[in-house]
């Protein structure tokens, strides 16, 4: 006796297929895809307005300080960062500043370097008009 196997009705066929791709669309949707695509457009059109300054200086071994880069008068600090080499530099603090210190908003960072060395650090700002 041979068993045959049942096929699954046309209706059940279309409803799967209807089910997925209605799930499928809004995963699509809320995606990080989606989400880049819209932040791509959105920057194309200011970029012009982002610039990104840096500020370059030294710190000698077991030593902490604070460093500093600039945005232009007229522009906001909207994101920060360094770098050091040796990378035996660590960050106490890292943030914007408004401009009653220098006149201008600013990234400011407080280094620590935990080597002997002197090391290279530099910082940068992204500044937007």
């Amino acid at each position: 006796m041979q068993s045959r196997l049942k096929y699954p009705s046309p209706a059940l066929a279309i409803a799967s297929v209807a089910l997925f791709v209605a799930l499928s669309g809004t995963a699509v949707a809320g995606s990080n895809l989606v989400r880049h695509a819209l932040f791509a457009e959105r920057v194309g059109t200011v970029l012009s307005d982002v610039s990104i300054r840096t500020a370059s200086g030294e710190i000698s071994g077991s030593d902490d300080r604070e460093f500093f880069a600039g945005c232009h008068p007229g522009e906001r600090a909207i994101a920060g960062g360094w770098t050091a080499s040796p990378e035996v530099v660590f960050s106490l603090d890292d943030h914007p500043t408004d401009t009653e210190n220098f006149g201008v908003e600013t990234w400011a960072v407080r280094l620590v370097n935990a080597s002997e060395e002197t090391a290279r650090v530099k910082v940068y700002v992204t500044c937007a008009r």
